[in-house]
């Protein structure tokens, strides 16, 4: 095998799909591992599951390579790819069990399929839907990107509807504007409520600020998804589409 099929390029993606594809695999394995423990998938079907995403990849590795415009990493764009891949599967089989039983019930009414999730179009359901909480949605963006582990941008702070001391900016960009997987969550949100009880000017406790992330976020889920649910979205599709919104942005700052 040649060095560069040992990595991912745009190069080895036209000219071998199926060396691309076998690059693919830890990916594909990992995404679906997560799926699955979010009860998405059982995991009775792992290797169903894993086949039909490869065998939808490969399908789609050509239009993949024509639409990619360099914007972010090669490798983050087939990652996002991939998860949207799997929740179009999911979609589908809850779609076929939800129009069976409605045939069942009703005999009358069926459900249209939605549609793969499109990164651009959900990222913009993501911040509309936050348009809904007008006064408080920089500081829901904030918990949610806590939670989520992702890096927290200077704007992030910025927006913050109170204003946050310089010293205090400076301390989570420089805890919060990095990667910061490693950190449990009660050490994430212990890190944050001393900027939390100056800015909002109460003492709640870490604990409970970490709670309110979370009904947020699932607030957000379940108005992402709509009613009835249109959509599959969960707290990993929220990551996935924050993950992305961060790499486009410091791919952008960086070109």
């Amino acid at each position: 095998m040649q060095e560069h099929h040992d990595q991912f390029t745009l190069s080895l993606l036209r000219n071998d799909p199926e060396e691309f594809l076998l690059l693919c695999q830890p990916i594909i394995k990992i995404c679906v591992r997560q799926y699955m423990a979010s009860g998405m998938f059982p995991s009775a079907e792992s290797k169903d599951i894993i086949q039909s995403v490869n065998e939808r990849l490969f399908v789609r590795l050509e239009s993949l390579a024509e639409k990619y415009s360099g914007r972010v990493l090669l490798k983050t764009y087939i990652n996002v790819a991939i998860r949207n891949i799997c929740l179009t599967i999911h979609e589908e089989r809850i779609n076929t069990i939800k129009t069976i039983r409605i045939h069942e019930e009703h005999g009358q009414y069926s459900i249209d399929p939605t549609d793969a999730i499109a990164v651009d179009e959900e990222l913009e359901r993501l911040h509309t839907v936050l348009q809904l909480f007008p006064s408080e949605r920089h500081k829901i963006f904030i918990g949610m990107k806590l939670y989520l582990r992702i890096p927290l941008l200077p704007h992030d702070i910025e927006r913050w509807s109170k204003p946050v001391r310089a010293a205090q900016k400076k301390m989570l960009l420089s805890v919060f504007g990095k990667n910061y997987n490693t950190m449990t969550m009660h050490e994430v949100f212990t890190a944050f409520a001393p900027v939390w009880h100056t800015v909002e000017r109460n003492s709640t406790s870490a604990r409970s600020i970490e709670r309110w992330a979370n009904e947020n976020i699932n607030t957000i889920v379940t108005l992402m998804n709509g009613n009835p649910p249109r959509r599959s979205h969960s707290k990993e599709t929220l990551q996935v589409l924050l993950g992305e919104e961060y790499s486009r942005f410091i791919n952008k700052e960086n070109s």
